[in-house]
């Protein structure tokens, strides 16, 4: 017989072989082969929930993109729009499941694949980036302390414009270096 799968896919290994007996539809029928969908291919990953405002808001307005760089592999990397937020952070993890299809047209991702997976969630032209540590928390403000050519620190006023939990995004009177 000619049997047509309802889907486009990599088949895996042939699990009947010719003169195997092959019962009717039970509970303990066993599949002829199993056929995984690879274009497109979903990917799923997980983001920090500190950021959850700003994926919402880049998801809603449909700018959300994933990032799958390919090691050693012309082209660098495969982008896909998000089109999938889960509705609750994981408790156990504090993070929130996000998915991305991408088309695959070169089969270079494959089902079960460990990726990495990158998002840009905000840019910020022109931002300062420091590390968390360095922004200190006055009465009135943020700030940090800024070594002068005379060798001396002194306190400059900064606005966050970002926290990942690693480093900051400054905004103020100070310069790179």
């Amino acid at each position: 017989t000619h049997i047509v799968s309802p889907i486009d896919g990599k088949t895996g290994p042939i699990l009947i072989q010719p003169g195997n007996v092959i019962p009717a539809a039970s509970a303990t029928a066993q599949p002829l082969v199993s056929i995984t969908q690879v274009q497109p291919i979903k990917v799923s990953f997980m983001l920090p929930q500190n950021g959850l405002a700003q994926i919402q808001n880049q998801f809603n307005q449909h700018r959300l993109v994933a990032i799958v760089p390919i090691a050693g592999a012309e082209g660098g990397a495969e982008k896909a729009p998000v089109d999938f937020v889960s509705n609750a952070v994981s408790a156990s993890t504090g993070t929130i499941e996000l998915r991305a299809d991408f088309p695959n047209s070169d089969m270079r991702l494959v089902p079960g694949q460990t990726v990495t997976v990158g998002a840009t969630i905000n840019q910020i032209p022109g931002a300062i980036i420091v590390p968390r540590d360095a922004v200190n928390l006055g009465p009135d403000n943020s700030f940090v302390l800024v070594v002068g050519k005379d060798g001396k620190a002194y306190s400059k006023t900064v606005k966050v414009l970002n926290d990942d939990g690693v480093n900051d995004a400054i905004q103020g009177d100070v310069k790179p270096g």
